[in-house]
C-alpha cells in the first residue's frame, strides 16, 4: 500500500486514508492503522479539511452506490478487450444517458457465468478526482461502498439507512435502490434460483425498525445495529471492494515507476529505430556495393577480351595476364625488348589524372597508342612532356569530341639509332 509522509513535530508519520464519498457530497475520512482496522475516529470533512490535515496522503475511496449502475451480465467468450466492448452496448438500454458520457468497469466471471459491470459518469468521475487532487491527495483506487459490506457464504448483506438500501449478493455484485422500494427490489432478486441465499444479514441504525421492509421475505434474518460510522465496517472488508477498482483505462493511477518505465521506453524505442535505420542503410550500402563489384567485373572482363580477342572463357584471367606479362618480359625477341623499353621511357610522361590509354599496339620499333582525356589540357601537357623525353621521339595527334579529348600518340625508340652513329 502506498502511503504518505508528512512531519507531525519534527518527526515523519504515514498516512494511508480511507474516504466515503456520498451522493449527497458529504465526506467522511479516517485514517487505515492495521489491515481492517482504523487508526482514528472517522469524522465529516471537506476537501478544504483534508488539504490541511493529509496533504499529499494516498486514499482508497468508496464512492456511494447511488452514483452508480451495477448489472450481471451473460458476456460471451473470455477476451478481455471484447467484453470491455460489447457491455455499454449491453446495457444501453437501462441507461438514461449516452453511453459515451459513461465510464465502464468488469468484474471477474462469477459462479452463475455472469459478469459485474459498473459504469459513473466521466465527467462526475473526473471532477471528484479533480477536487481531491487539488485538496493534495492521492486517490489510489475508487470502488462502490456497497462492496465493502461483509458477506458470508449463502448469505447476502443488506444495509439500510434512513434512505437508501444496499444489497450485496457476492465478493463483485450488488444493487442500491431506494429504501422504500426495498420490498419490492428484495423479493424480485430472490426469485433467482441460482442467486438466492439462505439467509440475510441485515445492517441498521440501532434505532430504526425495519421489519415491515422484510414483510414479504422468508429467510431467516441476522439484524446486526452500527452506531459507529459505516467506515468501521467498510475498512474490514477493503479487498472487495478494490477488485472493482473504478480507476481504469482513461482514469487508471499514473505510478511513479511506470512513468520512470515510460521514459525507458520511449529511450528504448528510439534505440530500436537507431538500430533499424542502421540496418536499413547498411542493406543499402550492402546492395551498392554489389552493383559496383558487378560493374567492375564487367569492366575487366571487357578489357580481359580486348587483351586476349581469341578467349572463349573468363576463368583465371589473373593467371592468365600474368602468364602473358612473363612471356613479354622474358621471352628473347628483340622486339618484345624494345616494347617494354619504349614503355618504360613513356610510362611517367602519361601517368595524369584524367588520361586514360583506350589500346595500344607494337609494330616494329614503334608504339602506337590511343588515348582519351577529360581535356585537351591533359593531352598537350603530355605532349610536353614526352618531347623532354630524349630516348624516344613521340607524334600525338588529338581531337576533341563533346565532353572529352582523344589522341593517337606514336612513340619511337631512338637511343638505339645514337649508339649506331657513336660506333
Amino acid at each position: 500500500m502506498l502511503l504518505h509522509a508528512r512531519k507531525v513535530s519534527g518527526k515523519r508519520m504515514t498516512d494511508s486514508l480511507l474516504i466515503h464519498y456520498r451522493a449527497d457530497g458529504s465526506i467522511q475520512a479516517a485514517v487505515l492503522g492495521e489491515p481492517g482496522k482504523l487508526r482514528d475516529t472517522p469524522a465529516p470533512v471537506s476537501f478544504a479539511d483534508l488539504a490541511e490535515k493529509y496533504p499529499g496522503a494516498h486514499a482508497t475511496l468508496l464512492i456511494d452506490s447511488a452514483l452508480l449502475h451495477s448489472a450481471r451480465l451473460a458476456l460471451p467468450g473470455n477476451n478481455r478487450q471484447r467484453q470491455i466492448k460489447a457491455a455499454p452496448y449491453a446495457l444501453e438500454d437501462q441507461l438514461a444517458c449516452d453511453i459515451d458520457e459513461l465510464h465502464f468497469i468488469l468484474g471477474k466471471r462469477e459462479a452463475d457465468n455472469l459478469i459485474t459491470v459498473s459504469c459513473i459518469s466521466k465527467s462526475r468521475l473526473r471532477a471528484l478526482l479533480t477536487q481531491f487532487s487539488e485538496a493534495g491527495i492521492q486517490i489510489d483506487s475508487a470502488c462502490p461502498d456497497l462492496l465493502a459490506l461483509p458477506l458470508a457464504a449463502q448469505q447476502w448483506t443488506v444495509l439500510v439507512d434512513s434512505h437508501h438500501a444496499c444489497i450485496k449478493i457476492s465478493a463483485q455484485s450488488g444493487y442500491y435502490c431506494e429504501r422504500a422500494n426495498l420490498p419490492v427490489i428484495l423479493p424480485a432478486l430472490l426469485q433467482q434460483p441460482a442467486m438466492a441465499p439462505q439467509t440475510l444479514l441485515v445492517l441498521t441504525a440501532a434505532d430504526d425498525d425495519v421489519t415491515a421492509l422484510f414483510a414479504g421475505v422468508d429467510l431467516p434474518r441476522i439484524t446486526q445495529n452500527y452506531s459507529q460510522s459505516l467506515l468501521q465496517i467498510f475498512a474490514l472488508h477493503l479487498n472487495d471492494a478494490r477488485s472493482m477498482n473504478l480507476l481504469q483505462g482513461e482514469f487508471a493511477v499514473k505510478r511513479p515507476a511506470s512513468l520512470h518505465w515510460r521514459a525507458w521506453r520511449i529511450a528504448a524505442i528510439a534505440a530500436i529505430g537507431w538500430l533499424a535505420l542502421q540496418l536499413v542503410m547498411a542493406g543499402i550500402e550492402i546492395r551498392m556495393l554489389k552493383t559496383v563489384e558487378q560493374q567492375l567485373t564487367a569492366d575487366i572482363e571487357t578489357e580481359f577480351k580486348r587483351i586476349f580477342p581469341d578467349a572463349q572463357k573468363f576463368s583465371g584471367m589473373q593467371s592468365r595476364v600474368k602468364n602473358r606479362l612473363k612471356q613479354l618480359k622474358g621471352g628473347g625477341d628483340k622486339s618484345q625488348e624494345i616494347f617494354l623499353q619504349i614503355l618504360a621511357e613513356a610510362a611517367p610522361a602519361l601517368m595524369a589524372d584524367g588520361l586514360v590509354i583506350r589500346g595500344i599496339a607494337y609494330r616494329e620499333r614503334h608504339v602506337d597508342m590511343e588515348l582519351q582525356a577529360t581535356s585537351l589540357d591533359i593531352l598537350e601537357a603530355a605532349r610536353s612532356r614526352l618531347d623532354n623525353q630524349h630516348r624516344i621521339k613521340s607524334v600525338l595527334s588529338t581531337s576533341v569530341e563533346k565532353d572529352k579529348a582523344t589522341g593517337r600518340l606514336r612513340l619511337e625508340q631512338v637511343i638505339q639509332d645514337a649508339e649506331d652513329g657513336q660506333g
